[in-house]
């Protein structure tokens, strides 16, 4: 019978993700991070080859708790309401994981990992980006923006609006108000519903 891991690998990354929080970027260490949860460090690097790996691994996991309901969102048949649902999920998500949500719009990935993407992640960091290019790039196809101008309306509208709306809060370690999730919702719909209209005329 297997012994039981006593340093689970989300704990691990909670830990690192409270540290970088509460301390900033530059702060974060493995042997920080060991102290948080009473690990030796060697039990940090079991699971982790380095500082870069560990912190990397944190930032995957917010991009990709965040990305499963965004692309679900942006995938609905209706192309504006696609756009209105990505952008209304920002906040909702920004409410419900905090931690995260403050995280990735907060700070960006250079804040961790001034020398770049360790080798070993670089390939998942680069299947993530693709996957939420490729989502907003069809969706500004179906809502036929095929102008620069109209390309750049969708870009503002699904994630220009969204973000600019709970940064403040998530800044400030604040859940963003709920009423911001209808002030969202109104406001792509005002940006996008031009573009849809636009595309449904004979």
């Amino acid at each position: 019978m297997s012994r039981p891991v006593k340093y689970q690998t989300e704990a691990i990354l909670d830990a690192s993700l409270l540290m970088a929080l509460e301390r900033g970027p530059s702060a974060l260490s493995v042997a920080g991070v060991a102290r948080a949860i009473g690990a030796p460090s060697g039990s940090i690097y079991h699971r982790f080859s380095g500082k870069d790996v560990l912190v990397g691994a944190l930032w995957l996991r917010a991009v990709e708790r965040f990305q499963e309901g965004f692309l679900a969102s942006i995938s609905v048949d209706d192309p504006l309401r696609a756009a209105v649902s990505a952008a209304t999920h920002v906040v909702r998500w920004s409410r419900s994981d905090l931690q995260h949500a403050r995280l990735l719009l907060v700070h960006r990935s250079e804040d961790f990992l001034s020398a770049g993407w360790p080798e070993e992640l670089a390939e998942r960091n680069t299947r993530q980006r693709k996957a939420a290019a490729t989502a907003i790039r069809k969706l500004t196809l179906r809502l036929g923006a095929v102008d620069p101008e109209s390309r750049d309306r969708v870009k503002f509208a699904v994630m220009s609006v969204p973000y600019g709306a709970v940064r403040p809060a998530l800044s400030a370690g604040r859940r963003p108000e709920v009423r911001l999730e209808g002030l969202v919702g109104e406001t792509v719909n005002a940006l996008l519903a031009p573009l849809a209209s636009r595309r449904d005329q004979p």
